[in-house]
């Protein structure tokens, strides 16, 4: 097998070119704590530049550095919020049954009211 060779090698690139683009490729994973524009979604795990992790998200509590404890309690909470969205649903079509049930009785209800009117 052939040893790898970093990209910035194969591109000629001399000392300080290769720390710049070392430098400009660095992420950092961050634990989403609230829905974030253009991100994702609360409690995903995201790969951001470090000035945006460090001077926005932290600071503004929008976000926690992915750590080992952190991912699993972001993992736990999406679990949590999947269940209670399936249950959630399942309430929803039951009322959405009712709903269409009602508006079908009234419906034919209304029907029968004009028919006898004309009689």
């Amino acid at each position: 097998m052939a040893p790898k060779i970093p990209f910035a090698a194969k591109m000629n690139f001399n000392a300080f070119q290769v720390r710049r683009y070392k430098r400009a490729n660095r992420k950092v994973s961050v634990v989403l704590q609230e829905r974030t524009k253009h991100l994702g979604k609360k409690s995903e795990v995201v790969s951001v530049k470090p000035g945006r992790a460090r001077n926005h998200l932290i600071p503004q509590k929008l976000a926690k550095y992915a750590t080992e404890e952190n991912v699993e309690k972001a993992l736990k909470e999406k679990e949590e919020r999947d269940v209670s969205e399936e249950e959630e649903e399942e309430h929803l079509d039951e009322d959405e049954e009712k709903k269409v049930r009602l508006f079908y009785n009234i419906s034919f209800f209304s029907r029968i009211e004009k028919t006898r009117a004309c009689v």
